[in-house]
């Protein structure tokens, strides 16, 4: 996302100039610093969580949803369950994130195609190619 300001980004920032909120009253009101609220509008930073969003919205006066809407798709991650009593299950799921860009696509399609036969790709979300991954217990 470096540079270029974000859809996300640009509303952010042009919702707060229509309030004609600084960046320090939205900084205040998130309870973020003035640089992390400045690096969102511009590009440098993802969209933020989703409770931040919605503090976002509700200083701004704006529609949550639909910040919400622009913030996922842009978030450059997955988010993965995994249960923490089985600690062999996120080694597994640490090990193909790390590994997954230097995988070849015929490498890629054989694993997916194993792990559709072996049980299935429930609960599994991507927000999109280039995906960081994130593992919450």
């Amino acid at each position: 996302m470096a540079g270029n300001a974000s859809k996300f980004g640009r509303k952010v920032r042009e919702l707060r100039e229509k309030k004609k909120a600084t960046l320090k009253e939205l900084s205040e009101a998130v309870n973020k610093s003035i640089n992390y609220i400045s690096d969102i509008e511009l590009g440098r930073r993802n969209p933020p969580k989703e409770e931040d969003i919605f503090k976002i919205a509700i200083f701004l006066d704006a529609n949550p949803i639909e910040l919400l809407a622009l913030a996922v798709s842009e978030k450059s991650f997955v988010e993965i369950n995994v249960n923490p009593e089985k600690i062999k299950h996120a080694e597994l799921v640490v090990v193909m994130a790390r590994t997954i860009n230097e995988l070849s696509d015929p490498h890629v399609e054989k694993l997916l195609e194993d792990l559709k036969n072996f049980g299935g790709m429930n609960g599994i979300e991507s927000s999109g190619a280039d995906s960081e991954t994130t593992i919450k217990n």
